[in-house]
């Protein structure tokens, strides 16, 4: 019972009294299946053990005078033909088969468990050697082992062990190799390799943690297997025989007798059964559980079952009209007793056919509020309050696209799946339906977009294919959680486009959840603001902007413009020649099949000090450069070279030892802030792999993350708070090489503006160097002293970025430049340059020159030849207006513009 007490204007004027019924859980369907497993295997282990001392006789002693009894009271199971006691037998029986079955999987797990983790973690002659071995092995039937070491070795137990091991660790080994190439190649394992930890320690604790899920649901599959090749050898004759008391053997045994004493037979194979079963149930309930473990493990954007208890609290309304009054979530703590309230007391409305903004910083409570009201929110959550919508008519478009993809299934797959469902229609119509969505979000090539895994793609295509999901549902109400925080400038303005033109089409009532509030003000009618799981303030974009009220409102305002960041300005005077080079690139090139986001002939140099800024747009192979820079990635052809210890070297051509001292002094901020931290690992722990406790905890707070979430596992932090332990982790080694990838796309403005300046005040201390990967333009302008852009794959301009801010050459850079420009405009200058660059992206597939058929300077060549990368003093450009022939036109002061 509960006393709520109402108070009004600190005076008590009323006191109700709620009773709170307990309501008991139900119990999962895999929570029963373990129980139910587990019982029965602990009382099988039990009889097995226990069972034999019951009885005044021993497995192997007869009863002259009791011969095919069938009870007795010293026979309770009665005897077979020997006179021997059938109970004690089969007690006998599965003491032997389960351990058999333990040892053999126990001897396969360490044998196959090890070859594999060598095999797919080390790659190349290892992995080759190790699998041909796998190869040869298993190329013969398992059971030709088993039975030609039964007839050599008479030593029955360890032979029957020895044979189920010869050929039995190949199929463990395939999977934990199979599991070790992908989590190594995960971004926190390539980080903690950079960050100097020894391989047997990331083996230890970064992988091996990951696949414990797998090594369990193969062990319980393992041991019956184990347990019924061994029963079916002794059944046959070439397995365990006398004195040990095989169950196979006793069937062998009873079967002569079958029609006279068919209890004798009886008993072994229900023996046989119940050990199986009981191992084939745990090991269902342990994958089912696991798996959901998992989904919830990973947190992110995953998609959770709809739960009776949340949806009591939405009432279907038959409109797109959208209400939340009162609206209380707590999350239960890891680790910790209690609940931690993440929404409180939050109240809104939405009206059908309004465009509603929500901005707040990262862990404002921004996203678990959307999941709420679509009903998704995970299954340890408590609500109370009050939504009015119905569930079926919202749609949402979430912030994380690698949870909300499947991974094993092509993009067309999953998108025709979802047309299918939701308008009714056949296979060719939803093809021709996916290619159009596909190609309304900005995917220059749609048709073969639909064979790609998610995998293979740039986070902007996953993203833009993640609404075109949410747009194929055709719902009443869109919630786009972050819809454009991994795209480029161009990109953005695209997908904004296609939004407002299906919210007026469909007459749609769309919810724009961001942390960018230039975007809100520019996109919607009103706006919410946020904060620690509270409403700050409601109402008017228009009134917000002009006249905010609460301080935090104009906080957010100041720092959504770069010109108010106290950043430590670059010294842009003795630029590259006079500075020792870093890094160099000369004619790389890099494909991945038909796969966008390769390289092709790029050149470049990075000279210490440098803050070079490479921008492009979402797939035209930003982060490949990066990569191939670091010796993450082999190339096709080309060099490139890098400084170490004061001399240049080959980084294609590093062995691995080479590869570590070059990764001393160099670091990498990831694009996926979930991605590059391990799940299995709390914060403290990740970090604590790298450096000492104090520095640790100096990091950390040189970032902003508060002491509180140290101890939390990724799952558990925000988008934003990922980030920033992910460059606390890049600074804990001193580097003198950062390679920042879109390190803060994944941020709001006030944590952007936080981090730039710190990245760029430990710049000027430290004297690093940055190659910092991005597509915001603005950003480019306020921090770098080179810029380099890159379309396709190709590096179009570099140069100094004073000058290319000032007079651009190369028609996507201006193109670039006038996007930057159009954002403070209407939204009909919006859909005037959005038009153009979906037009430069399309014809840039079809000819020769990327902008044949765009660029108001075109030519005949340009129809026919691929342009060179041209060189004038410090700067570059792959354009055929800067040949030799255009020199003399250019030094009159022809320049080309825009």
């Amino acid at each position: 019972m509960v006393h709520e007490v109402i108070w009004k204007n600190r005076t008590k004027i009323r006191t109700k009294i709620r009773i709170k019924i307990p309501i008991k859980k139900p119990i999962k369907k895999q929570t029963y299946k373990l129980i139910l497993g587990a019982m029965l295997l602990t009382g099988l282990v039990i009889l097995a053990a226990v069972g034999p001392s019951l009885s005044v006789f021993s497995y192997e002693q007869q009863d002259i005078a009791a011969k095919n009894v069938l009870f007795t009271p010293d026979h309770i199971m009665g005897t077979d033909k020997f006179g021997r006691d059938l109970f004690v037998r089969i007690c006998m029986g599965i003491r032997i088969s389960m351990q058999v079955g333990i040892y053999s999987t126990v001897v396969n797990l360490l044998l196959g468990g090890v070859l594999g983790a060598i095999a797919g973690y080390y790659g190349g002659r290892v992995d080759t050697l190790c699998m041909r071995l796998a190869d040869v092995i298993s190329a013969i039937p398992s059971m030709l082992y088993m039975v030609l070491i039964m007839l050599i070795l008479e030593t029955r137990m360890t032979g029957m062990i020895l044979g189920l091991c010869v050929s039995g660790w190949v199929g463990i080994a395939r999977v934990v190799r199979g599991e070790m190439l992908r989590l190594r190649q995960s971004d926190y394992c390539i980080a903690a390799r950079m960050g100097g930890i020894r391989e047997g320690r990331i083996i230890r604790k970064q992988l091996l943690p990951n696949m414990r899920d797998t090594i369990l649901r193969n062990i319980t599959y393992m041991i019956p297997q184990a347990i019924f090749a061994e029963s079916f050898l002794s059944f046959v004759g070439i397995g365990l025989s006398a004195p040990l008391a095989s169950l196979g053997t006793m069937i062998q045994e009873a079967r002569s007798q079958i029609n006279l004493y068919p209890l004798q037979m009886v008993y072994p194979i229900a023996g046989l059964c119940m050990i199986i079963f009981a191992f084939q149930l745990l090991g269902s309930g342990l994958e089912e559980g696991l798996l959901q473990n998992n989904v919830n493990r990973q947190g992110r954007d995953s998609l959770p079952r709809e739960r009776p208890a949340i949806m009591s609290m939405l009432t279907k309304t038959g409109t797109n009209r959208l209400a939340v009054e009162d609206l209380n979530i707590e999350l239960r703590q890891a680790r910790q007793d209690g609940r931690k309230r993440v929404l409180s007391h939050v109240s809104f409305s939405v009206e059908a056919g309004e465009i509603f903004g929500i901005v707040g910083e990262s862990g404002a409570g921004k996203s678990i509020c959307m999941k709420a009201i679509k009903g998704i929110l995970p299954s340890w959550s408590m609500q109370s309050g009050k939504i009015l919508v119905d569930t079926s008519d919202v749609a949402m478009i979430f912030q994380d696209t690698n949870g909300c993809l499947n991974p094993t299934m092509k993009i067309g797959q999953q998108l025709i799946e979802t047309i299918i469902r939701n308008e009714k229609c056949g296979k060719k119509e939803a093809e021709r339906r996916a290619v159009e969505l596909l190609d309304s979000v900005g995917i220059t090539n749609p048709v073969s977009c639909m064979g790609k895994y998610p995998f293979t793609c740039s986070g902007g295509m996953r993203q833009r294919v993640v609404i075109a999901i949410a747009l194929a549902c055709n719902t009443r109400i869109l919630i786009a959680d972050e819809p454009t925080a991994s795209l480029d400038v161009t990109v953005q303005l695209q997908i904004m486009q296609v939004l407002m033109k299906v919210v007026k089409e469909r007459g749609l009532t769309l919810i724009l959840v961001s942390h960018d509030i230039g975007l809100i003000t520019k996109m919607c009618q009103r706006m919410m603001i946020m904060r620690q799981g509270r409403v700050v303030e409601e109402g008017c974009v228009e009134d917000l902007c002009r006249e905010p009220k609460d301080a935090y409102t104009r906080t957010l305002l100041e720092n959504s413009r770069y010109e108010n960041y106290q950043i430590p300005r670059v010294q842009r005077d003795a630029v590259s020649s006079e500075k020792q080079i870093l890094f160099q690139m000369e004619h790389v090139w890099k494909q991945f099949g038909s796969i966008d986001g390769g390289l092709r002939d790029v050149s470049l140099r990075i000279r210490y000090g440098d803050l070079y800024c490479l921008v492009g747009e979402s797939g035209s192979g930003k982060t490949t450069l990066g990569r191939i820079l670091l010796g993450l990635l082999p190339i096709d052809r080309g060099e490139v070279w890098a400084d170490m210890d004061s001399h240049l070297c080959r980084v294609d051509q590093l062995d691995r030892k080479g590869k570590k001292r070059l990764w001393h002094d160099t670091q990498m901020i990831f694009q996926d802030p979930y991605g590059a931290l391990n799940p299995a690992l709390t914060v403290w722990c990740a970090l604590r792999e790298g450096a000492d406790t104090h520095k640790v905890q100096h990091v950390l707070r040189q970032v902003g993350l508060d002491e509180e979430l140290w101890n939390r596992y990724p799952r558990e932090l925000s988008g934003g708070q990922c980030q920033r332990v992910c460059i606390a982790r890049a600074l804990l080694t001193e580097p003198q090489f950062l390679l920042c990838d879109e390190p803060t796309s994944a941020l709001d403005a006030t944590a952007r503006r936080e981090i730039i300046e710190l990245l760029c005040r430990i710049k000027k201390e430290k004297n690093l160097t940055y190659l910092f990967i991005t597509h915001d333009m603005q950003l480019v302008r306020q921090i770098s002293n080179r810029v380099g852009i890159l379309y396709d794959g190709t590096l179009v301009e570099e140069g100094p970025t004073e000058q290319i801010m000032a007079e651009p050459w190369h028609p996507y850079t201006r193109e670039l430049l006038q996007t930057v420009c159009t954002t403070e405009k209407s939204g009909e200058k919006w859909k005037s340059k959005m038009t153009y660059q979906k037009q430069i992206l399309e014809k840039g597939k079809q000819h020769r020159c990327l902008y044949e058929g765009t660029c108001r300077y075109e030519t005949e060549q340009c129809r026919n030849e691929v342009p060179d990368c041209y060189s004038y003093g410090s700067r570059r450009v792959s354009c055929f207006l800067y040949t030799e022939g255009m020199l003399s036109s250019r030094q009159e002061g022809q320049a080309v513009r825009g």
